[in-house]
Protein backbone atom coordinates (compact mmCIF):
# COMPACT_ATOMS: atom_id res chain seq x y z
CA UNK A 1 0.00 0.00 0.00
CA UNK A 2 1.57 3.32 -0.75
CA UNK A 3 1.40 6.75 0.16
CA UNK A 4 -1.23 7.91 -2.61
CA UNK A 5 -3.36 4.81 -1.75
CA UNK A 6 -4.05 6.00 2.02
CA UNK A 7 -4.89 9.46 1.30
CA UNK A 8 -7.40 8.70 -1.20
CA UNK A 9 -9.41 5.93 1.02
CA UNK A 10 -9.13 8.96 3.83
CA UNK A 11 -10.57 11.35 1.24
CA UNK A 12 -13.04 9.17 0.12
CA UNK A 13 -14.73 8.82 3.76
CA UNK A 14 -17.78 10.86 4.50
CA UNK A 15 -17.83 13.59 7.08
CA UNK A 16 -20.05 13.24 10.17
CA UNK A 17 -22.79 16.49 10.81
CA UNK A 18 -22.24 17.51 14.25
CA UNK A 19 -26.33 17.13 14.54
CA UNK A 20 -25.04 12.80 14.12
CA UNK A 21 -23.03 13.53 16.89
CA UNK A 22 -25.80 14.32 19.54
CA UNK A 23 -28.53 12.05 17.69
CA UNK A 24 -30.85 14.93 17.16
CA UNK A 25 -33.10 15.00 14.36
CA UNK A 26 -32.45 18.69 12.25
CA UNK A 27 -36.21 18.90 11.47
CA UNK A 28 -37.62 18.56 14.82
CA UNK A 29 -34.81 20.65 16.46
CA UNK A 30 -35.28 23.80 14.04
CA UNK A 31 -39.09 23.29 14.83
CA UNK A 32 -38.04 23.50 18.65
CA UNK A 33 -35.55 26.39 18.26
CA UNK A 34 -38.53 28.47 16.46
CA UNK A 35 -41.34 27.59 19.23
CA UNK A 36 -38.73 29.09 21.82
CA UNK A 37 -37.58 32.39 19.79
CA UNK A 38 -41.48 32.72 19.11
CA UNK A 39 -42.31 32.43 22.85
CA UNK A 40 -39.22 34.90 23.48
CA UNK A 41 -40.35 36.94 20.99
CA UNK A 42 -43.88 36.99 22.56
CA UNK A 43 -42.68 37.89 26.21
CA UNK A 44 -40.47 39.94 25.34
CA UNK A 45 -43.35 42.41 22.81
CA UNK A 46 -45.42 41.81 25.98
CA UNK A 47 -43.41 43.38 28.63
CA UNK A 48 -42.47 46.19 26.21
CA UNK A 49 -46.37 47.20 25.54
CA UNK A 50 -46.98 46.60 29.29
CA UNK A 51 -43.62 49.35 29.92
CA UNK A 52 -45.37 51.58 27.52
CA UNK A 53 -48.70 52.03 28.99
CA UNK A 54 -47.59 52.55 32.38
CA UNK A 55 -44.97 54.93 31.14
CA UNK A 56 -47.88 56.55 29.06
CA UNK A 57 -50.23 56.49 32.47
CA UNK A 58 -47.14 57.99 34.56
CA UNK A 59 -46.59 60.65 32.46
CA UNK A 60 -50.16 61.02 32.09
CA UNK A 61 -50.99 61.56 35.92
CA UNK A 62 -47.61 64.05 36.35
CA UNK A 63 -48.64 66.21 34.01
CA UNK A 64 -52.69 66.17 35.23
CA UNK A 65 -51.37 67.14 38.53
CA UNK A 66 -48.93 69.33 37.23
CA UNK A 67 -52.10 71.26 35.46
CA UNK A 68 -53.86 70.95 38.54
CA UNK A 69 -51.88 72.31 40.72
CA UNK A 70 -51.56 75.67 38.26
CA UNK A 71 -53.84 78.43 37.79
CA UNK A 72 -56.11 77.58 34.36
CA UNK A 73 -54.49 80.61 32.29
CA UNK A 74 -51.27 79.50 32.76
CA UNK A 75 -52.16 76.25 31.85
CA UNK A 76 -53.58 78.03 28.85
CA UNK A 77 -50.65 79.91 28.27
CA UNK A 78 -48.39 76.87 28.66
CA UNK A 79 -50.28 74.79 25.85
CA UNK A 80 -49.91 77.48 23.66
CA UNK A 81 -46.14 78.30 23.72
CA UNK A 82 -45.80 74.78 23.28
CA UNK A 83 -47.91 74.58 20.41
CA UNK A 84 -45.78 77.62 19.15
CA UNK A 85 -42.68 76.00 20.07
CA UNK A 86 -43.31 72.97 18.45
CA UNK A 87 -44.51 74.77 15.59
CA UNK A 88 -41.35 76.44 15.42
CA UNK A 89 -38.75 73.45 15.95
CA UNK A 90 -40.56 71.16 13.34
CA UNK A 91 -39.90 74.56 10.69
CA UNK A 92 -36.11 74.33 11.78
CA UNK A 93 -35.98 70.15 11.66
CA UNK A 94 -36.26 70.72 8.30
CA UNK A 95 -33.62 72.91 7.36
CA UNK A 96 -30.13 71.42 5.95
CA UNK A 97 -28.76 71.79 9.17
CA UNK A 98 -27.87 68.52 10.86
CA UNK A 99 -28.33 68.29 14.69
CA UNK A 100 -28.23 64.65 14.57
CA UNK A 101 -24.64 65.08 14.61
CA UNK A 102 -25.02 66.14 18.13
CA UNK A 103 -26.11 63.33 20.32
CA UNK A 104 -22.91 63.36 22.27
CA UNK A 105 -23.07 66.36 23.40
CA UNK A 106 -26.55 66.49 24.23
CA UNK A 107 -26.25 63.73 26.35
CA UNK A 108 -23.54 65.63 28.16
CA UNK A 109 -25.28 68.55 28.99
CA UNK A 110 -28.89 66.67 30.16
CA UNK A 111 -25.92 64.54 32.20
CA UNK A 112 -24.35 67.91 33.76
CA UNK A 113 -28.19 69.71 33.97
CA UNK A 114 -29.72 66.78 35.88
CA UNK A 115 -26.77 66.64 37.86
CA UNK A 116 -26.55 70.76 38.72
CA UNK A 117 -30.60 70.33 39.32
CA UNK A 118 -30.26 67.42 41.96
CA UNK A 119 -27.81 69.69 43.96
CA UNK A 120 -29.18 72.52 43.51
CA UNK A 121 -32.60 70.77 44.78
CA UNK A 122 -31.54 68.85 47.96
CA UNK A 123 -29.73 71.91 48.60
CA UNK A 124 -32.84 74.10 48.45
CA UNK A 125 -34.72 71.03 50.70
CA UNK A 126 -32.22 70.87 53.35
CA UNK A 127 -31.91 74.83 53.48
CA UNK A 128 -35.19 75.77 52.89
CA UNK A 129 -33.76 78.25 50.72
CA UNK A 130 -36.51 79.08 47.14
CA UNK A 131 -33.71 80.23 45.23
CA UNK A 132 -36.28 80.72 42.47
CA UNK A 133 -33.98 82.94 40.37
CA UNK A 134 -31.63 79.94 40.18
CA UNK A 135 -34.39 77.51 39.77
CA UNK A 136 -35.95 79.73 36.57
CA UNK A 137 -32.62 79.42 34.75
CA UNK A 138 -32.37 75.97 34.92
CA UNK A 139 -36.24 75.22 33.30
CA UNK A 140 -34.76 77.75 30.90
CA UNK A 141 -31.88 75.46 30.11
CA UNK A 142 -33.56 72.55 30.21
CA UNK A 143 -36.47 73.91 27.93
CA UNK A 144 -33.43 74.79 25.61
CA UNK A 145 -32.13 71.49 26.02
CA UNK A 146 -35.31 69.56 25.10
CA UNK A 147 -35.99 71.43 22.10
CA UNK A 148 -32.77 70.35 20.60
CA UNK A 149 -33.72 67.15 21.52
CA UNK A 150 -37.16 67.39 19.82
CA UNK A 151 -35.41 68.87 16.66
CA UNK A 152 -32.59 65.57 16.89
CA UNK A 153 -35.45 63.45 17.20
CA UNK A 154 -37.86 65.57 14.09
CA UNK A 155 -34.92 64.99 11.94
CA UNK A 156 -34.01 61.20 12.70
CA UNK A 157 -37.94 60.32 11.63
CA UNK A 158 -37.81 62.40 8.84
CA UNK A 159 -34.57 61.45 8.00
CA UNK A 160 -31.64 61.86 5.19
CA UNK A 161 -29.65 63.13 8.17
CA UNK A 162 -26.43 61.35 10.08
CA UNK A 163 -28.76 59.49 12.38
CA UNK A 164 -32.21 58.34 11.16
CA UNK A 165 -34.85 55.68 12.74
CA UNK A 166 -35.45 52.71 11.05
CA UNK A 167 -39.32 52.80 9.40
CA UNK A 168 -40.09 49.94 11.18
CA UNK A 169 -39.50 51.86 14.43
CA UNK A 170 -42.59 54.23 14.15
CA UNK A 171 -43.94 53.31 18.09
CA UNK A 172 -40.37 54.43 18.78
CA UNK A 173 -40.33 57.50 17.02
CA UNK A 174 -44.21 58.10 18.23
CA UNK A 175 -42.73 57.67 21.96
CA UNK A 176 -39.99 59.79 21.35
CA UNK A 177 -41.81 62.94 20.33
CA UNK A 178 -44.78 62.12 22.84
CA UNK A 179 -42.30 62.09 25.74
CA UNK A 180 -39.98 65.35 24.26
CA UNK A 181 -43.21 67.78 23.95
CA UNK A 182 -44.65 67.05 27.13
CA UNK A 183 -41.36 67.38 29.03
CA UNK A 184 -41.46 71.05 27.03
CA UNK A 185 -45.11 71.43 28.22
CA UNK A 186 -44.21 70.84 31.94
CA UNK A 187 -41.15 73.16 32.07
CA UNK A 188 -42.59 75.83 30.47
CA UNK A 189 -45.80 75.29 32.84
CA UNK A 190 -43.20 75.37 35.74
CA UNK A 191 -41.79 78.48 33.91
CA UNK A 192 -44.96 80.23 33.99
CA UNK A 193 -45.61 78.97 37.58
CA UNK A 194 -42.50 80.86 38.96
CA UNK A 195 -43.44 84.11 36.78
CA UNK A 196 -47.08 83.91 38.03
CA UNK A 197 -46.18 83.58 41.44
Amino acid sequence: MSYNDVNVSVARKKPRKIYQFFNIDPKTRNAFVRKVFLIVLLMLTVTAIFNVIVNVICISVITAYATVKTETKLVIFALVATAALVMVLIMIAYSSWDFTRWWNYIIAASVALFAVSLAISIYSWSTGERMKTVKIVICIIGTVVNSVVLIMELQSIIGGKTVELEEELYLYGAWQLYTSIVHIFLKLLRIMRYFGH
